[in-house]
């Protein structure tokens, strides 16, 4: 990574030094994971104080594109995964869009009888067939988000004999003609749980973001309740709203 700084712009050198580290993460000419060089290296090749490496590099820590990390030194962060919540995309082709590749593990599988509250979410007779899925997301091997679904049976025939160790909704649609059409639901912060803590790789009562909503089909018919919890250190969410 080569760094140029001009003394007589106007512009401040620590945030000359700063966008030309951005850029060169955003071009990923530095990788994810990658050491910086140090104060002391960048003070002595740019001329300038450490002090003024210092402020530079806090900078981009709190962008969160640089983590210090105590005696090693500034390394280039992870890249989180920026979701936007009023897509109605799947999961696995929203991580595939990064260029990551996703792997789906299934860690529970078997047909429940709806209860009161899951009977309400899917507008279902109470004690219907409803096949319960709980599945592991892993992306560069390493787990990022825990899911629970519930599907109803009448909609979705025989599917517990299918292998769902990969995109749910390109079996809801190839197979049952079904598509997401609008999702209603909430979003929360909760701490993790033990067991979430485990399967999940965290430390135990790690802040997670969990979404609990109702997929619709353009019928509006209910056909899917989700309750998704993610490592808030490897999702970030955005909304993009506009006025009427």
């Amino acid at each position: 990574m080569k760094i140029s700084i001009n003394k007589n712009s106007h512009i401040p050198i620590y945030f000359q030094i700063q966008k030309q580290i951005r850029k060169a993460i955003e071009k990923v000419k530095i990788k994810p994971g990658e050491q910086l060089p140090t104060e002391r290296e960048l003070s002595s090749n740019l001329g300038v104080s450490r002090v003024t490496i210092r402020k530079a590099m806090r900078g981009l820590i709190m962008e969160g594109l640089c983590e210090k990390k105590s005696g090693k030194g500034i390394f280039v962060a992870d890249k989180k995964l920026i979701m936007n919540i009023q897509n109605l995309e799947g999961t696995t082709q929203f991580i595939k869009r990064f260029g990551f590749d996703i792997k789906t593990s299934v860690i529970d599988k078997k047909i429940i009888k709806s209860e009161e509250n899951l009977s309400s979410k899917l507008e279902l007779v109470e004690g219907s067939d409803v096949l319960f899925l709980k599945r592991v997301r892993y992306v560069k091997g390493e787990p990022v988000m825990l899911e629970e679904t519930y599907l109803p049976l009448y909609l979705f025939e025989n599917i517990e004999i299918e292998d769902l160790n990969r995109s749910l909704y390109n079996v809801l649609n190839h197979k049952y003609n079904i598509k997401p059409a609008r999702s209603k639901g909430v979003y929360n912060i909760r701490i993790s749980g033990e067991k979430e803590s485990e399967i999940l790789n965290l430390k135990l009562n790690t802040p997670l973001l969990v979404k609990k909503a109702t997929s619709y089909t353009s019928e509006e018919i209910p056909f899917e309740y989700n309750i998704a919890k993610y490592r808030t250190d490897k999702f970030e969410f955005i909304i993009d709203l506009k006025s009427n």
